[in-house]
């Protein structure tokens, strides 16, 4: 039998002016590696898109709610090699090439290759913004994405290795999408994750929806699910919970 057990609360955010925003500023720039980052949110008990609005425009300024869609089409005229992480806190997954074949669908903004299918509803993104890490390599830019709850929900980089500079090609098409930034008032209406499906693997094995529901949703509240296969998708529809469907494959 599988034990599935509700992920621990995350520790509330700090308020802004409890920040030790100087202290955040002096990390982020001596940062090493990406995942460097994770230590300083954890630090200076800052939340990732709070993080995103103190540092300042040298490292974090937020792009429109277009530049997703812009950059993909780009990139698939180029022929660039893009990461692309999709995540949430049970599950994460990596593609890593090209794209080709993007696909507005109403809301849906669609990335439709033999081996690589994504599908991401714009209508979710609340705010999206272009960071900049620093790095023993130099300099790693990435294009990030945030519900209305402030959940990072997937982000983008140009194809690199530990140990590789960054391509420039990545950072000049990352760095054209600040010339878009909307107002900073403008915010999404809806609530909700803007969630993508790559194919995504089941989040638990052997386990009943509800509990699969309970690990993402401590509460027990469904708020958000991926459903992978045509039968499950029914299933879940059949339980009353299709208005928590965020992606399917």
């Amino acid at each position: 039998t599988l034990a599935v057990k509700p992920l621990p609360a995350l520790p509330a955010d700090l308020p802004d002016e409890q920040i030790d925003q100087a202290g955040m500023h002096a990390h982020w720039s001596a940062m090493r590696d990406t995942h460097d980052f994770f230590g300083m949110l954890r630090d200076f008990r800052v939340g990732r898109h709070q993080a995103m609005r103190l540092i300042g425009s040298e490292y974090a300024m937020p792009v429109a709610n277009d530049a997703v869609r812009i950059m993909l089409e780009q990139a698939a005229a180029s022929g660039l090699s893009i990461m692309c992480f999709v995540g949430n806190p049970g599950c994460i997954q990596i593609h890593t090439g090209p794209v080709a074949n993007i696909k507005m669908m109403g809301d849906w903004l669609n990335v439709m290759d033999p081996k690589f299918n994504l599908h991401l509803r714009t209508d979710r993104i609340a705010t999206s913004w272009l960071v900049r890490k620093p790095t023993d390599d130099g300099v790693v830019t990435s294009l990030e994405l945030f519900d209305e709850q402030q959940r990072q929900f997937v982000q983008f980089f140009g194809e690199r290795k530990p140990g590789q500079k960054e391509n420039a090609q990545w950072r000049e098409l990352a760095e054209s999408l600040v010339a878009g930034v909307p107002d900073r008032r403008r915010r999404s209406a809806l609530t909700g994750l803007g969630l993508t499906a790559l194919g995504l693997s089941a989040l638990t094995a052997g386990g009943s929806l509800q509990a699969a529901v309970a690990a993402a949703a401590p509460d027990g509240a469904p708020q958000r699910i991926v459903s992978v296969g045509s039968d499950l998708t029914e299933i879940v529809y059949a339980l009353g919970a299709g208005g928590q469907v965020v992606a399917t494959d």
